[in-house]
């Protein structure tokens, strides 16, 4: 006997299919996150998948009308990141899970960042730095090249979107990137310790980082330039 599945409209080209031939995107906790399970909390649309529909989604605003909120270009941008991702089959943990403190309960990325390394300038946590939970998100979907070597290749190659390097990093190596970014019309930004941007990615020793996802840079560029203003 066949199984018969609900029935749930595509926010993007608004046919009807089962649900389990759809993505969901839930809303919870001020949160906006694909749901891989099809059964996390909160309100949920779903999504036909393919990036027409996707596309179609976001050009035609049906998330903010769906659920009847007015979400950031960043929320979007990096929703639509992390479903493009999914299309493409990269196999990936949750990015969120609810880590329980002391002090407060606090969201935390610990897909990407081990429980002991949650520390930050200055609020002593990784998981409340947005410049390291983006880099930690690169890395996870493979769009982060990690080194002075890699980094020049993806600048050269034009997937760079971004360069981050570490305090640390010595002038002689500064100075060889910085003409390589002009050129290429790349920003390149000084953030934080090369211990603290290797913890955020998972990568040993390392002090310079090529971003290769136009959203991601972007939400980067952006949190970077508010932090410098409200210093």
């Amino acid at each position: 006997m066949k199984t018969s599945f609900p029935q749930r409209t595509c926010i993007g080209c608004r046919n009807k299919f089962d649900q389990p031939d759809l993505l969901r995107i839930s809303f919870w906790k001020d949160r906006l996150t694909l749901d891989k399970t099809g059964r996390a909390n909160g309100r949920g649309v779903y999504l036909c998948k393919n990036y027409d529909c996707l596309a179609d989604a976001i050009k035609k605003n049906a998330l903010n009308r769906s659920f009847k909120r007015s979400f950031s270009k960043e929320d979007i941008d990096i929703l639509e990141t992390e479903i493009k991702l999914y299309i493409k089959g990269l196999e990936r943990d949750e990015y969120i899970e609810i880590e329980n403190d002391k002090d407060n309960d606090r969201i935390c990325d610990t897909s990407v960042f081990n429980n002991d390394d949650c520390v930050d300038k200055p609020s002593g946590k990784i998981c409340d730095n947005k410049v390291y939970k983006y880099l930690g998100f690169a890395a996870r979907a493979r769009k982060l090249s990690v080194g002075a070597t890699a980094a020049e290749q993806s600048i050269k190659k034009s997937k760079a979107k971004l360069i981050i390097i570490g305090e640390e990093v010595g002038k002689n190596t500064r100075a060889k990137l910085k003409p390589l970014c002009d050129k290429n019309n790349l920003q390149l930004f000084t953030y934080g310790s090369c211990k603290m941007l290797s913890r955020a990615t998972g990568r040993e020793d390392k002090g310079i980082f090529a971003v290769e996802d136009e959203n991601l840079a972007k939400a980067i560029i952006e949190t970077i330039d508010k932090e410098k203003e409200e210093y």
